[in-house]
């Protein structure tokens, strides 16, 4: 229900205002703010409880309700309920106001305007004058960091998060606007680097903080720039659904190793031996992600020289599952601490002299496996892909 004054009783009667509101209220009081005072008072005056306040001003509800939660914080007025909004109006007092209101009418000016249409509680902008009170945050410092916070959560997000948010300011030092300033272009930075991440996986969701902070860690405390950090993001297809952690666990391999470019160098050589091994073992198609990771650990983690792996495979030429018998090959040199060709082919071929059972085996010829083209590489290129493998006159 809404009541409204006949126009003509209206503008004959009369609406008593104090030269104390006046003087002290008035001058300090946000535009617009002093409008919805008088005229809710001039309706108080004439004895209505419901008035459609917003609408003989002009002005939707969400605006006046934020006039009167400034005025309630004023002292002026008291904000029973704000859907329907029902307010009771106070007489002015000339005693001093020993709460934080009358000091903060701008800045609470400044959190209505640019959070419209949320209005803070008296509660919620209680923890905001903390900031200031006893943090020593500049007024201007606190909006940036509500900005910010509503930013990142969203437009409702609780004054719980918003003062968690500002301690962490307020340890870090971040108490004034060029401070702020700094640390939000910093935010931005991380953001939009965490975000182009979640992009190269087609995923178009904001980056949490948490993935804000894993990015800073890379970029910051590893040194890695964006583009080594992208050109990593291959390497999580193994993942179902690629996130930051498994990510995470990638690049920290890489960092341990010397960096993503040694990394990817690494990687790509292992690459490369897993697909001549298959070609010596006879076998068709092409090396599977785990075949390629184990070349990658014994040429990386074991320090075996390539040429142990591609001698491996030759040996295991002609066997039901070829790779399976490289693989056996190698653990066991690993375990005999062998790391050389030479060291690998002394070490086979006793074996075979004298195998399990007495039974000795022989090969006259060659397998038919043998006989495959081979690529041709040169010193150049193989010293390119990370691999120095023996001339012949040194084996």
């Amino acid at each position: 229900m809404h009541c409204s004054l006949e126009r003509g009783a209206a503008l004959m009667g009369s609406t008593p205002v104090q030269n104390l509101f006046i003087m002290e209220y008035m001058p300090k009081a946000p535009e617009g703010f002093v409008k919805v005072y008088l005229y809710g008072l001039m309706l108080c005056g004439r004895g209505f409880e419901t008035v459609d306040l917003p609408g003989g001003l002009g002005i939707d509800e969400g605006e006046a309700l934020e006039a009167f939660l400034y005025w309630q914080e004023m002292g002026l007025v008291r904000v029973v309920e704000t859907e329907p909004l029902n307010v009771e109006y106070r007489l002015p007092s000339a005693a001093p106001y020993k709460g934080g209101s009358r000091r903060y009418g701008s800045l609470i000016a400044a959190l209505n305007k640019m959070c419209r249409p949320r209005v803070f509680s008296p509660q919620e902008l209680s923890r905001i004058y903390d900031w200031i009170e006893v943090f020593g945050m500049d007024e201007a410092t606190a909006v940036m960091l509500v900005r910010r916070c509503m930013d990142m959560k969203g437009p409702k997000v609780s004054i719980q998060y918003m003062d968690k948010a500002a301690r962490g300011w307020a340890d870090e030092g971040i108490l004034t606007p060029d401070l702020a300033e700094q640390r939000l272009m910093a935010e931005g930075a991380l953001k939009s680097g965490a975000a182009a991440i979640l992009s190269r996986w087609r995923r178009r969701s904001i980056p949490t903080e948490d993935e804000m902070e894993l990015y800073r860690k890379w970029t910051e405390d590893w040194g890695m720039t964006q583009e080594e950090i992208l050109a990593a993001c291959p390497a999580t297809t193994a993942a179902e659904k690629p996130t930051f952690a498994y990510l995470n666990g990638i690049l920290e391999t890489m960092h341990r190793g010397g960096g993503v470019k040694e990394y990817l160098a690494a990687e790509s050589a292992a690459e490369e031996i897993a697909r001549q091994m298959y070609i010596r073992a006879g076998i068709q198609g092409a090396p599977t992600r785990k075949e390629k990771d184990a070349v990658f650990m014994w040429l990386g983690s074991w320090h075996m020289e390539a040429e142990c792996a591609l001698y491996a495979a030759e040996c295991a030429a002609g066997v039901s599952r070829p790779f399976a018998k490289a693989s056996k090959l190698m653990e066991g040199w690993h375990e005999k601490g062998i790391t050389t060709l030479i060291a690998a082919r002394e070490a086979h071929e006793n074996s075979v002299k004298q195998p399990e059972g007495g039974k000795q085996y022989r090969q006259d010829k060659p397998s038919h496996f043998m006989n495959y083209n081979q690529r041709r590489y040169s010193a150049e290129e193989l010293r390119g892909m990370g691999l120095n493998l023996l001339e012949e006159d040194e084996l």
